[in-house]
């Protein structure tokens, strides 16, 4: 299971990468001196964010997270700050992604290879094949 610690580095890391590519796609009417600092500062909050997610829980697990919350946090600003319009294929697609947020959150599982590590060690199973 997912701890709160996890999930919530997870959630700003792709905050701020969603941050950081709004800056960019609007970068076109600003001076470049005034979005490179924002984008920059927002890339590097959300590798910080990323790598603290990444100690704290399994590394494609984290990585899911963090794209599908920068997936669904650029579809809402989409919706709500560009008046983007979707269709139903598109939120059910939406659904989907957020279904499989609730799952990778709330599996509780331990990899084959930790049990097996912890049970029985290399050097005898290695001895047992010899």
């Amino acid at each position: 299971m997912l701890s709160n610690s996890a999930l919530f580095y997870a959630f700003m890391s792709g905050t701020f990468y969603v941050l950081a590519t709004f800056a960019m796609k609007y970068w076109g009417g600003l001076s470049l001196l005034a979005i490179l600092p924002l984008a920059g500062a927002a890339l590097c909050l959300a590798a910080v964010f990323e790598i603290e997610a990444l100690k704290s829980a399994q590394m494609a697990r984290t990585f899911i997270l963090i794209l599908s919350f920068e997936f669904l946090l650029t579809f809402l600003c989409a919706v709500f700050f560009l008046g983007e319009q979707y269709s139903m294929r598109d939120l059910t697609g939406l659904c989907l992604v957020f279904a499989g947020i609730v799952m990778l959150a709330a599996k509780q599982d331990i990899a084959v290879s930790e049990v097996a590590a912890k049970e029985v060690p290399m050097q005898q199973t290695i001895d047992r094949r010899l």
